[in-house]
C-alpha cells in the first residue's frame, strides 16, 4: 500500500501500490490500512508512506 498521511493525520491518496492479483485482498489491505489509522497521531508535517501487507491464508 502506498498513501499519504497529512499534517494533521488524515490518509490521503491510499493506494495499492503492487497488487496481490486479488481484488478482494487489495480492497482488504486497503480497509486495514484505513482502520488502522485511528491508531497514529500527526505527524506535524505531511508524509509518504509505502508499506507492504501480506496475508496468510489458512484452511
Amino acid at each position: 500500500m502506498e498513501f499519504s498521511v497529512s499534517a494533521d493525520g488524515r490518509i490521503q491518496s491510499l493506494r495499492v501500490y503492487e497488487s496481490s492479483g486479488r481484488a478482494i485482498l487489495d480492497r482488504a489491505a486497503q480497509s486495514a490500512v484505513e482502520k488502522a489509522a485511528s491508531q497514529w497521531g500527526a505527524p506535524r508535517r505531511p508524509v509518504k508512506i509505502r508499506v507492504p501487507v501480506r496475508f496468510s491464508l489458512k484452511r
